[in-house]
Order: C-alpha cells, then structure tokens, then sequence
C-alpha cells in the first residue's frame, strides 16, 4: 500500500485533522504499535508518525485497506464516513448538524478534543460543555460525555472567558446551581485552567455577543488548530488561518477586560 508524501508547508484540514486523531485511538484500542501497522502498509513507521500527527494525509484507498483489514472495522456507515473525510481532505471548514441520535464517531467536536492539548472557550451566557456538571447537562437535555478536563487519560489545558450573566443564569434545583459554582470554583483552582469572569459592565461583551471557542493540537507545528462556532441547530469548523488568527485577538480582547484569576476566583467562591 501506498502512503501520500505532502509538500512542505502541508497545514492540515478539519477532516484530515479527524482521520490523523481516529487512526491514532483505532491503533492504541487494537493493541498495534506503530511499527506493526506500518508493516501492515509495508511503509516506513515515520509515516505512519506523520499521519497521526497530521503532518501529511493518508490516501483513501490506504485508509480503507488499513480500516477494514488492519483494524477489522466492520460497520459500514462508520467506514463511509470515513472513506468520505479522506475523499475530500483537502476543503476547507466543516458544518455539522446537531441532530438527535447522531452516532459518537460523526460528532467533529467530540472528536477533536481527544487529540487537543489546548482549548480556548468564550461563553458570555452560558456554562460551557466541558464545565458543566452532570445535572446541569442533564437540565439542558445533554448527553453524558468524558470530561477532558479532569480526565485521568486524556487531560487538556483550558483558558476560559465566561460572561457574568451565566453566574446568575440558575439551571436546575438550588443543590444543582450549587454543585455547579463549587465546580467552577475548583476548576478555577486547578494548574492547568485559566478560569476568567466577564463583568456584565465590560464594554467588549457587547461587541462580541456569540459563544466561540478554539482548539489547539500539539502537530504540526505552527498549525493554529481550529476554530468551533456553536448555535442551535450546527457546530461549524473553521480551519482557515486568517479567519482562525482573528478570533485570537478577539479573545485576548476579551482577556484584557475580564477579572483576572485570583479576582475571578474569588467571585466564584462567594457563590459556591
């Protein structure tokens, strides 16, 4: 089997981005080094490197020998939607539909976040995702999902702006409200969490009304990740760079005006 070489500069896609991160977890569940799935491929295990690490794309006949004859992937759905990734790695962001019932492996968001080292969240409203406790989520009609925040596998670093009004925004019974400022207290509190708070005084907040948040990746260096917008009905993906550097600055827009840790910290305790 053949595995594609990119030229130098090769700056990965919302769907390339996907297959390096499913290849990688299908890999480790199947027991496989990577030696052993580039002998598989009869190519060098350097490839195979680059590919999980979305250095350079894998061509789709190689992805679907690989899923079905290496990893013994089996639900056809599943390796169609894959095989259709591959197909068109090369275009640019990615809409996804939120509708109910979606299988786990077509869900981008969740996705991603098991191969980011980083994620940045603006949320002026609301409690994000990844914060919320499980009767809170429960309240919004959420399905319960792995934490990568506290998990003990998969761990990542999170800086977060959230507005003052979604301190205030109650969700659920007062012992839910509770266990929900507790949360963020001790997030707040923890290494790896930049926990800040918006006050609703902040003129910034007006100027940037919608939710965004940001997701980094270790590989490739210089990739500037991607970019989630999230309303009602979808979750679209932006992966190009201009777009993606303009939400950077608007988020340390957001930094500049908002309390800063201790301060935020401080608001939170006196609420828990």
């Amino acid at each position: 089997m053949t595995v594609g070489r990119v030229s130098v500069g090769f700056m990965p896609t919302v769907r390339y981005r996907r297959i390096a991160i499913e290849l990688r977890v299908l890999r480790e569940a199947a027991g496989f080094s990577v030696e052993q799935v580039a002998e598989m491929l009869n190519c060098d295990p350097a490839d195979m490197v680059a590919i999980e690490e979305c250095r350079r794309p894998i061509p789709p006949e190689t992805l679907g020998y690989l899923l079905r004859y290496g990893y013994r992937v089996a639900d056809e759905d599943y390796l169609e939607y894959l095989s259709g990734l591959a197909a068109n790695g090369h275009r640019r962001d990615w809409t996804q539909m939120l509708v109910d019932g979606t299988p786990s492996y077509r869900r981008m968001d969740e996705a991603l976040m098991r191969g980011a080292v980083g994620t940045w969240l603006y949320s002026p409203t609301a409690i994000p995702p990844i914060l919320q406790v499980p009767e809170y989520r429960r309240e919004l009609g959420g399905a319960p999902e792995e934490d990568p925040v506290t998990s003990p596998t998969h761990s990542v670093e999170v800086w977060v702006i959230l507005g003052e009004a979604a301190l205030y925004r109650r969700v659920g019974s007062a012992v839910t409200w509770a266990a929900q400022h507790g949360r963020l207290a001790t997030l707040a509190e923890s290494a790896h969490v930049d926990l800040r708070v918006l006050p609703l005084s902040a003129p910034v907040g007006a100027r940037y009304p919608q939710e965004f948040s940001m997701v980094d990746f270790l590989t490739p260096e210089g990739d500037n990740g991607v970019v989630c917008l999230r309303s009602p009905s979808r979750v679209q993906f932006i992966d190009r760079s201009g777009e993606i550097g303009r939400y950077h600055a608007a988020f340390h827009q957001l930094a500049g005006e908002a309390l800063d840790p201790d301060e935020s910290l401080a608001k939170l305790r006196a609420l828990a």
